[in-house]
């Protein structure tokens, strides 16, 4: 079981055009590993939303019913992906948003120039 760390930083370019970094962009990851999220450099609240929330759990019980992962949410785990074998990859999306004090998006890695991350899950 490993920690994977993911840092998301909202960043504006020297053309003054603001946008999205996610790094690792792909990371890979085996059922039990935790994810770990760090946002850098930005002011508001991050959100992470797993349209496969079915892969990951966490202590918040929200998220099994929104897939939405917030800053300060306690680490994500990894499950094991039903029907895969242990050499085969399931690889899984997640979009990356900063949202104002009012909870409003500035800020979408489906933004033109900005890009989410994936996970790429393997069960052995």
């Amino acid at each position: 079981m490993e920690k994977r760390v993911i840092t998301v930083n909202y960043v504006v370019d020297p053309a003054g055009k603001a946008r999205l970094e996610v790094k690792p962009h792909v990371t890979q990851a085996i059922a039990n590993d935790t994810l770990d999220f760090h946002q850098i450099d930005s002011a508001g609240t991050m959100r992470i939303t797993f349209p496969e929330k079915e892969l990951f759990s966490t202590k918040n019980p929200k998220f099994s019913a929104t897939g939405k992962f917030f800053k300060g949410d306690e680490a994500l785990s990894v499950k094991r992906v039903p029907g895969l074998a242990d050499k085969d990859v399931k690889k899984t999306l997640f979009v990356c948003e900063l949202l104002d004090a009012q909870g409003q998006v500035l800020f979408s890695s489906a933004d033109p120039g900005s890009a989410g991350g994936a996970i790429e899950i393997r069960n052995g």
